[in-house]
């Protein structure tokens, strides 16, 4: 007669594997706070603007603005999305995708040649790293204006080593640590 092997495993084995998962998680935010910490320490870059809030409301209850908000009133479902936008982009859409740590590039295509809208696209494409997006957009200040959550910068002409900055340093930096953007 064989022996049946499906004995229920000991209690040093439950422990053990409770232990074993808690220090497995436990290294996990370890590491993915040590990442976070590193990025942290870098300095905002661009002008500060004072928050305008983070309520979330429905479609179509997001104020006009001339230039791109920083943050304020947004859609709590949907976000603008990740690449180069052709359209104009709801600033609902856009401020939910800034408070998730979401850099935008807006650009006045009024106010830019082709060519140079294609230079802002070949940095975006070939420098930018992170959570990005580009989109056109009218009646703006300035031919050029990145955004991030509380921070701006506008350009009258391009700077690739202060549009890199800015992206560097704000990319991942809105108060929602999300993935989705």
């Amino acid at each position: 007669m064989s022996k049946n092997n499906s004995e229920p495993p000991s209690e040093k084995g439950i422990i053990f594997a409770i232990g074993f998962f808690t220090i497995a998680v436990f290294v996990g935010i370890i590491f993915l706070a040590s990442k976070q910490g590193a990025k942290s320490n870098l300095p905002l870059a661009g002008e500060s603007i004072p928050e305008a809030g983070r309520n979330h409301v429905p479609k179509g209850q997001v104020k006009e603005v001339s230039d791109p908000p920083t943050s304020g009133d947004h859609y709590g479902e949907g976000v603008a999305g990740p690449g180069i936008h052709e359209d104009i982009v709801d600033d609902g859409l856009m401020i939910h995708s800034l408070e998730h740590g979401a850099v935008g590039l807006n650009y006045d295509p009024e106010k830019l040649t082709e060519e140079q809208v294609n230079q802002l696209k070949d940095l975006f494409n070939n420098k930018f790293k992170g959570k990005k997006m580009m989109m056109p957009r009218k009646n703006m200040s300035s031919p050029i204006i990145m955004v991030s959550w509380g921070q701006m910068l506008k350009l009258d002409n391009f700077d690739e080593t202060r549009m890199v900055e800015f992206m560097t340093n704000n990319n991942d930096r809105g108060p929602e640590k999300v993935s989705v953007f």
